[in-house]
């Protein structure tokens, strides 16, 4: 995508893109809707080649990885055209880096977060389910204030999400979720809807995994649908 084709080309011109570039010209449109209708300050980032940390093999997308992939199995790595060709990659750290500057310039305020949904690929639609619970608690006129004085990662939690979407779990003995106790993750049946999106353990954070084991006096902040949330209170309150 060129850099002008959002305000000279014409929209028959999309034709002819391939999906990626037509979702990303899609995107842009609705941010400059968004300013013509309702005066919205907005900053059009295009990050291109971004690699980063956690990002998994796959052979539909990901250069880095693929390379690194191929370097540790000792496979060799195939040249293409005469050697001169360049391409500039960009970590994900430095992008987060460009954003909260042009946040800065552009909207004359500092940016205070950046959410990053990934749907797995047997449940694709899960956290767009959750994407738009997080919007509508954004547009809510107390967010800003309630966001700014969070003091650790546990109230950020749960400040973005409204009490019927989430559902904070003491695991004690001789309650209902001493069951829990020493079970990995992946041994305990959610309800359909809901995961595990935070686990606080004597004072620190531990980003759950389907191996993590649940010790008592951990607390869980579970997000999901409302009936799934209510089948967990019914359980374990």
């Amino acid at each position: 995508i060129t850099e002008d084709v959002m305000e000279s080309n014409k929209i028959s011109d999309t034709y002819q893109m391939y999906d990626y570039a037509i979702s990303k010209w899609a995107g842009e449109q609705q941010c400059l809707n968004s300013t013509a209708m309702f005066g919205s300050e907005i900053v059009r980032c295009r990050p291109l080649n971004c690699y980063g940390p956690h990002e998994d093999f796959t052979p539909y997308r990901g250069f880095i990885p693929k390379f690194i992939y191929h370097i540790l199995d000792g496979e060799k790595l195939p040249l293409h055209g005469d050697g001169t060709q360049t391409r500039n990659f960009l970590t994900m750290e430095d992008f987060v880096d460009a954003l909260d500057f042009s946040g800065k310039i552009s909207l004359q305020g500092p940016i205070h977060a950046f959410f990053f949904l990934v749907s797995p690929n047997e449940n694709p639609g899960q956290h767009l389910r959750i994407q738009g619970q997080i919007a509508g608690r954004v547009d809510d006129n107390n967010f800003l204030k309630d966001w700014k004085d969070a003091t650790d990662e546990q109230d950020l939690k749960e400040i973005l999400l409204r009490d019927e979407r989430f559902f904070s779990l003491r695991i004690r003995s001789n309650t209902p979720s001493s069951v829990l106790i020493g079970r990995s993750l992946r041994e305990i049946r959610m309800p359909e809807g809901c995961l595990v999106a935070l686990i606080r353990r004597k004072g620190e954070t531990i980003v759950p995994r389907g191996l993590t084991v649940l010790l008592e006096g951990d607390r869980l902040t579970i997000i999901g649908d409302i009936q799934g949330i209510e089948q967990l209170n019914d359980e374990y309150n």
